[in-house]
Order: C-alpha cells, then structure tokens, then sequence
C-alpha cells in the first residue's frame, strides 16, 4: 500500500458536471479546477460523480478519471465534499468539506459532518467568517482555485461603450435593492451560460450593475473593462466589503451609483489583480496538498 492518500473529488453533489450547467455554477467550476490542479501537481485523484458529458472548460475525462471503490481502496483516500452535501457517502477515509459558500445556504446536512475527524477548508475569507460565525472549525489555510477564459474575458479600451447589463443571480428573499437598474439594461441572468453572448455584453456596455455582491460575473465584467456597480443593499461598509475579497473588489468595482468615479478611474487596474489572484490560488492547492496529506497520513 502507498504511504501517499488518494483524492476523490465530489464534483456536484446535486447534478452532472455538464456542458450546460458548468458555465452557470461557480461551484461546479471550482471543483472540476481542483481536480485538475491535483492532477496537474501528480497527485492520485478521481471524480467522485460520474459526468453523462464532459464540461467544455477541462480535457476529455475517462474511465479513469472515475472513483470505483472496487479497484481503489476507499479508506485510503480523502474525500472533498463542498459545503452542500451531506454524510461522507464516498466512505473514504478520510474527508475534508470545502467551504465554497457557507453551509446551509444553498442546502447540506451539517448534522450529518463529524467535524471531529473532518477537515474544513475556506475558499476565501467571507466562507471561513461566515462558517466560523455558526461553530464550524476552519483551518487557517485557504483552498482557492480559478478558471478564466482569457480568450473570452480580456480588458478592451472600448470608447463606443454604451448602455449597462445587470444581474440578479442569487437573490435575497426580501431584499431591496439600493441603486435601481437604469432603464433599457439587458439582464444576462438568462445567457449567463454563454461566454460568447457575456463577452460581448461586457466589452461593449458601460456599466454592468449586480444585484448579487459575490458573484463572480463582477470580476469577468471587470476584466472586460465594463465599470462594475455593486446595486444591492448590503449591511456592511464598503471598506469591509472589500476586504472579504481584494483581489476582485478593490478596482473597478463602484460600491453603489455614489462610487462610481473610483470604478472608472481603477477599471484597467482589474487585470493585474486578477493575475495576482490566479498565482496565489495555486499555491493554495499546493499548500492544501501538504498539509492534508500530514495530517491523514496513513500510520
């Protein structure tokens, strides 16, 4: 038997990782970024769920890219389960739950964790708060990963930009909103699973308002060079807001109609930040490697 621990990934607790559905999910993203980044640093890692069809972001999976319990030992192996499942149905040996919202959100069965023996991982600063905040142990250590389509999601100095697009993605059951959408705005709620159709919105409209503060689409907007205003009511300053996630909010980004100078004179600054991200949260896999694999060593 090996001394070094194998990875099963639980790649969607709830559905395939499909086509359809991936572009749509930052969840679903996260984790097929994962497995390809344990794969890429030579680790010994399976998908927990079988795709029907495989997510045009990543290589052609197969077969054995497949957890199957009869050929690989599942006490020797630790499972990554995200925050919305529930007991460790893989039985591996060893299970860590990766924070990628916080828990009870979008359902999950944190009754079910045996948070004893489990291992729990952030994403980022605001999933290790808000975990810690209803008694959830969560490591210091981040565990971050990103994907970007750079040929889709690029900065362009576009002068004829006009008009503005918004969102609403995950709203809040009785929210209000703070800034209302401006008149004429296109919602890309409906074509927020195609790149080319969202490429295209932020590269040429002027502002893109969401009424979401953490959904991704306002990085990729940023990235595009569309002025980003974060329109719903929130209870915290801007200052602490930003602090959550810097490398995404700090430029570009207007928090409400009143900060929009700040988006329009830091918008090109998007990229750079951005960039820094994507090297940091490799390292985080890297650093997610070492110590899970110390910590379950196979005695």
């Amino acid at each position: 038997m090996s001394d070094r621990l194998k990875y099963v990934v639980q790649n969607n607790f709830l559905a395939d990782l499909s086509a359809e559905e991936i572009l749509a999910s930052g969840g679903r993203l996260a984790l097929g970024v994962l497995f390809q980044e344990l794969k890429s640093l030579g680790e010994e890692v399976y998908l927990g769920n079988r795709s029907v069809s495989h997510a045009p972001l990543f290589p052609e999976y197969d077969e054995s890219d497949f957890f199957d319990p009869s050929k690989v030992n599942p006490k020797d192996c630790i499972a990554i389960y995200p925050e919305f499942s529930g007991d460790n149905v893989l039985n591996c040996g060893s299970v860590v739950r990766w924070l990628l919202h916080i828990p009870g959100h979008i359902g999950g069965e944190p009754h079910l964790w045996d948070k004893e023996k489990e291992l729990f991982f952030a994403y980022g600063d605001w999933q290790k708060a808000g975990s810690e905040a209803i008694g959830l142990k969560v490591e210091d250590l981040l565990l971050t990963t990103i994907h970007i389509d750079h040929d889709s999601f690029y900065y362009k100095d576009n002068p004829k930009r006009e008009g503005t697009c918004y969102t609403v993605h995950k709203p809040v059951l009785g929210e209000v909103f703070r800034d209302p959408v401006p008149e004429g705005s296109i919602c890309v709620d409906p074509f927020k699973r195609d790149t080319n159709f969202l490429s295209a919105c932020f590269h040429n409209s002027e502002f893109f308002y969401s009424y979401d503060d953490k959904t991704f689409l306002t990085a990729l907007a940023g990235l595009c060079g569309c002025k980003v205003v974060i329109a719903s009511r929130t209870n915290m300053s801007k200052d602490e807001w930003v602090k959550e996630e810097p490398y995404f909010r700090k430029y570009g980004v207007a928090y409400g109609v009143e900060d929009i100078p700040h988006a329009e004179e830091t918008v090109n600054l998007v990229a750079g930040q951005i960039k820094i991200f994507e090297d940091r949260a490799s390292e985080t896999v890297k650093n997610f490697v070492d110590y899970t694999q110390n910590h379950f060593r196979i005695e």
